[in-house]
């Protein structure tokens, strides 16, 4: 029985080592394509994570502001810059650290106030890349409504 197993196999080629070679080196390409785009996904998410934080610190700032009397917010600071604040603060150290700028200005019928908050977040590497929020609205002076 082994006798005829032999024959029938004894004339059939097997693959040769640079074609090992090549199917070894595409699936590796396969891989290496497979795993960056999880570390893409990863750092993508993180961003869009930090963006959001970014977004209720503003908010949270300006709907303070609005709560605010018109008079006290007329004698406040024109701009206020508040360092160190953490994005994503989980407690051991590493939270990414940001900027936030208020801006109050005064106009003839009320206070323009804008917010802006700054963090570097990580990109693929070793890099960093400066990111912004930014948030604007407007407070009417209390009386008679403009015509």
């Amino acid at each position: 029985m082994t006798h005829c197993l032999r024959k029938k196999h004894r004339h059939q080629k097997g693959m040769c080592l640079p074609e090992i070679l090549v199917s070894c080196l595409i699936a590796l390409i396969g891989i290496a394509a497979i795993l960056s785009s999880f570390l893409t996904g990863r750092l993508g998410s993180t961003g869009a994570k930090h963006w959001t934080q970014a977004m209720n610190l503003t908010r949270s700032r300006i709907e303070y502001l609005k709560s605010i009397r018109y008079a006290d917010l007329s004698i406040m600071p024109s701009v206020t810059t508040e360092t160190d604040l953490a994005l994503d603060d989980r407690g051991d150290g590493n939270a990414v650290r940001c900027t936030r700028l208020t801006a109050l200005t005064q106009e003839d019928d009320g206070i323009t106030i804008a917010v802006l908050v700054q963090w570097n977040e990580k990109t693929a590497g070793e890099g960093f890349t400066a990111w912004t929020y930014n948030l604007r609205t407007w407070v009417a002076f209390p009386g008679r409504p403009s015509t």
